[in-house]
Formats: C-alpha cells, structure tokens, sequence
C-alpha cells in the first residue's frame, strides 16, 4: 500500500513555486530535545497521519518551496535559513551537543545533516543521499527542477559550485556516534549511486554510526524508521500498529457465518446451537489488520425436519429429530 505513494510521487507535479525561502515551524513540547525536519512538500499534519513524527518533538520544520530550486543558490540559502532558525532555538533552550536528537527525513536529512555536523548533535537520516547537487540531477522526484534549470542555461556545474561544503558526504566529521542512518534497498526516489557513496562516507568519517537497511521503497523506509527514531528516544517500540475504533462500527463491518452460505440470520428465540459443532477461527480487523477482532465462525447444522402434525386432538406431537453431529457442514 506504502508502495503506491512511491508512484505517485513519480507522477505528481511540482508546484510552479520553486523560488520561496519561507518555512513553517510547529512548536511542541518545551522540554524535548528533538528537531525534525520534514520531507519536501509534505505538510506537517499529513506526515503525522502517515507516523513520520512518532516523537514528542521541540520543533518540526516544513521544507520551503527552494529547498529544492532551479536556482542553485536559492537551494543554499533555504538551508540556511532552516538551520539559522533550528540552531537559534536550541541555543534559546540551552539545548547542544550529544543531548539533541535531529531527525531528517528524505530532502529534511540535508539540513539536518549539516545542523548535527555544527552542534554535534545525534543524527537520525532516514531516506539519505551523500550530495544534493547530485540529486538534483538525478533524482526522478527532482525532475521538473531539472528541467525548469536546463531552460535557465543552468547546468549540473552551477549547482555543484553553489553547494560545496554544504552536501551531506561533506558534513558527517562531527556528529554524534551515535548517530542513525536507514536506507531504503528498494527506494525509488534515491539513486542507488547516491546510496553507496553516502555508505563509504559513513564508513570513513562516522565509524560508529549505525546503518540499517530496509527492504522497502521510499514512504515504508520513512515509516519503518520509527522504531529507529524510538530506540535513539530511549523508548521501547510499540509491538504493531493499532487503530481503535468503536466497537459497533468494528462488529457492523464484520461478515457474519450465515450472510456467507446464504442462509437467514438466527432467530432470537432459537435454541442454541450445540458445542460440540465443528468451529473454524478466523478474524476481522480494521485497516492494515492493525487491531484484529477474534472470533468463532460456527458450522451451521442440518436443516432440522419439521414436526408431525397429530393426528388427533390432545395427541402431543412427535418430538424433532436432531441433527447428527457428524453431518454439520462447516462453512468453507
């Protein structure tokens, strides 16, 4: 399902914006000492549904428009701008070093990168990529940029120029050991080149940082990353997802036994089936199985033959015949 957003990804259209260095920031909680910073174009409230933001945070920063412009140097000045802001706000909190938990997600890992180079702070990149020029270039999200350059005479040599010292491969000397990187195998949206150079320049300048390697493509890696951004918290991961919902809404979708052999619904005043009845198991949940309802789908009996009629006034009528126990048909 994750999946498709990949696709859609590919076909979306870029807005026509690609020159506005203003941000959003959302304020969270004053005593936490996580920043996150978000993937392109995604507002703050979709990347909370999708569980992109799994952590009480102290800022989230929406990506401005030229994050990713046909202007190399509008691209560096929203970096700048995003860092400015994050590292005023830290310092404002008296927040720095190892205590500080930044979180890049997709095009958000290039700021946040460059922030935990300069504060020394813990780095969690999810959906990395070792330079943005690069990426820029050769990225199919960052298609329309391209071309939108390519009409302004802009090359792959202006943006490279523009952004030296700023690509993530070029700021990785001074995080914090403890650092995170998870990487997507199955990623569309990331040249795999872009994977493996940013993996030797983990190898050389962060030893110690951990790499994690998922079988998913580019919304599932940001997904999965939670139990990554819970284990840097301190947090155990919750075991599976939940979606509580009411009960009469979960029991109303449910596919009762007998609307699958089409047979009419018990009447009240029926007996009760007997227990010795074959049963099947089987579940019921709500989306992505996320909370599974369990119960017992029973094996409707034989039709029950219908009584004699007396044959005379006051005669009691011959008692039904029950239905044999070895006959029960269970429900396919």
């Amino acid at each position: 399902m994750l999946d498709l957003l990949d696709l859609w990804l590919f076909c979306r259209s870029t807005p026509s914006d690609d020159r506005s260095l203003t941000f959003r920031r959302i304020d969270g909680c004053p005593t936490s000492k996580v920043v996150y910073f978000l993937p392109w174009h995604t507002p703050f409230s979709i990347a909370k549904q999708l569980g992109l933001v799994p952590l009480d945070f102290l800022a989230c920063y929406e990506m401005p428009p030229a994050i990713v412009s046909s202007v190399p140097e509008l691209s560096v000045d929203a970096m700048h701008a995003l860092v400015g802001d994050a590292q005023t706000l830290l310092a404002r909190n008296g927040l720095q070093g190892s205590d500080v938990l930044i979180v890049g997600l997709s095009v958000g890992t290039y700021p946040a990168t460059y922030l935990a180079n300069m504060v020394g702070a813990r780095l969690c990149a999810v959906a990395p990529s070792d330079r943005a020029d690069l990426m820029i270039w050769e990225s199919p999200a960052a298609r329309l940029i391209k071309r939108y350059a390519l009409k302004r005479g802009i090359c792959l040599s202006h943006y490279s120029r523009a952004m030296r010292g700023c690509h993530p491969v070029e700021n990785l000397a001074r995080i914090s050991a403890d650092s995170v990187f998870v990487m997507g195998v199955r990623d569309p949206l990331i040249p795999e080149r872009r994977r493996t150079a940013l993996l030797k320049a983990v190898q050389k300048f962060a030893p110690r940082a951990r790499i994690f390697s998922l079988n998913a493509g580019h919304v599932k890696t940001m997904v999965w990353s939670a139990r990554h951004q819970w284990a840097m918290a301190g947090i155990d991961p919750v075991r599976g997802w939940r979606l509580r919902l009411p009960i009469k809404v979960l029991l109303a979708q449910l596919s009762l036994p007998w609307s699958r052999v089409g047979l009419p619904p018990p009447k009240e005043d029926a007996p009760p089936m007997r227990s010795d009845v074959p049963r099947r198991r089987g579940w019921a949940g709500s989306l992505h199985g996320r909370e599974l309802l369990s119960f017992s789908r029973i094996a409707p009996p034989l039709a029950q033959s219908s009584p004699r009629a007396p044959e005379a006034q006051g005669a009691a009528a011959s008692p039904p015949v029950q239905p044999k126990t070895s006959g029960a048909v269970p429900v396919r």
